[in-house]
């Protein structure tokens, strides 16, 4: 073969990557540009992760669990012109479910039940993610809520995060946080925005980068199997020292106090009916060995050498599910004491706060009973 026909297939072969490059390239911008146009989700659009929670490290937790996300990464049905009345859930890891079927998540088994009164079409989806608090929330509720077709309803389940982010901070936490010279907004918010389409960085490049994430984040946190649940149940079970003196929350209680009445401003700038839920948890005085060991909350630095008793636990979660009582009768919203009707048992709990199976169809069934006292849903249940 002479040296022109070498050259000839050398430069046929390198047209052919360049095509298939800007081929390839040409699809990925178009697909990333589609995704920046809703730019800000909790969670990745169209997600399929399946768990597989071991139920010894999970009480009330068995089978396989689905965590799926809808085209605008809400976890829930896709929006349709057909449904008559839209709720959205707000909150951390106890309104998430992230270990439990998405059949099984209260926010879905709240849709069966309000569709069974024979409504047209109720829908209800969730952002809620691990470790999000009151301050996220307010993110959320300005830049999340205007993105989607007409909100009806939002019910939110805020405290347990607010309460831990406080005691994980000990004396750094900052109380004015959102209003003091260190707020970064923007920063903030890049923890629930989709990456906006940039001419300068290609497509091909950003998918190389998300395929790599995906792989090393599997065994990080919140893994397949719940694995995460032993190792931070341990990790206090090893505590040095356990605290019996809960710390001063007058300063965090206000905050929480002026974040709570943010977002029902927010709601009804927005003309959506608010509706806010106090944290149950598994702590109290009297509880066996067994259920104690499920517990792994309440650390005071990242060191984990001090954690606070869950006696103290209890009477500072106490102290936040009565100030957002009270927020929500001076402001007149309504609101589900949660914590009043479920017991304190692993038929409720797998560990400190998060609902197994069964807990979450009593959450989704006070839930229930609540709302098919009012309208829309009371005219339902007359027919």
């Amino acid at each position: 073969m002479n040296m022109k026909r070498i050259m000839y297939h050398i430069l046929l072969l390198l047209l052919t990557l360049s095509i298939g490059f800007i081929m390839c390239e040409s699809c990925l911008r178009f697909y990333y540009y589609q995704k920046s146009k809703n730019k800000y989700c909790v969670h990745a659009p169209d997600q399929r992760r399946i768990f597989k929670p071991d139920p010894g490290v999970l009480p009330g937790v068995e089978g396989l669990s689905r965590f799926n996300t809808n085209s605008m990464g809400i976890r829930g049905d896709e929006f349709s012109d057909s449904q008559q009345y839209r709720i959205l859930a707000l909150g951390g890891s106890t309104t998430e479910c992230l270990y439990l079927d998405e059949t099984e998540a209260w926010p879905y088994l709240l849709q069966q039940k309000l569709n069974s009164l024979h409504m047209s079409n109720v829908w209800v989806g969730s952002i809620a993610a691990s470790g999000k608090n009151t301050r996220d929330h307010i993110l959320h509720m300005k830049y999340m809520i205007p993105q989607y077709p007409n909100i009806d309803m939002i019910i939110i389940l805020p405290g347990v995060n607010d309460l831990i982010q406080r005691l994980g901070k000990g004396t750094d936490y900052n109380a004015a946080f959102m209003f003091g010279p260190d707020y970064d907004q923007e920063q903030m918010i890049k923890g629930f925005s989709v990456s906006p389409f940039r001419k300068k960085k290609l497509a091909l490049w950003r998918l190389a980068r998300k395929i790599k994430h995906l792989y090393l984040s599997r065994a990080f946190i919140q893994d397949e199997v719940a694995n995460f649940y032993i190792v931070k149940r341990e990790r206090r079970k090893q505590g040095l020292n356990i605290l019996t003196n809960a710390p001063d929350l007058t300063k965090a209680l206000e905050e929480y106090d002026s974040n709570i009445n943010v977002i029902i401003d927010i709601s009804k700038q927005y003309s959506i009916r608010p509706i806010f839920l106090t944290q149950p948890f598994l702590w109290r005085a009297d509880l066996s060995k067994s259920d104690k060991d499920l517990c792994w909350l309440g650390w005071v630095d990242k060191s984990y050498a001090e954690y606070y008793s869950l006696e103290v636990l209890a009477s500072c979660l106490e102290l936040y599910n009565n100030r957002l009582i009270d927020v929500c009768k001076s402001r007149g919203v309504e609101y589900v004491d949660l914590e009043a009707y479920l017991p304190k048992d692993t038929t409720v709990f797998y560990d400190d706060v998060h609902f197994n199976e069964n807990g979450a169809s009593m959450v989704a069934d006070i839930i229930f009973k609540k709302l098919r006292k009012k309208e829309p849903f009371v005219q339902q249940t007359e027919k």
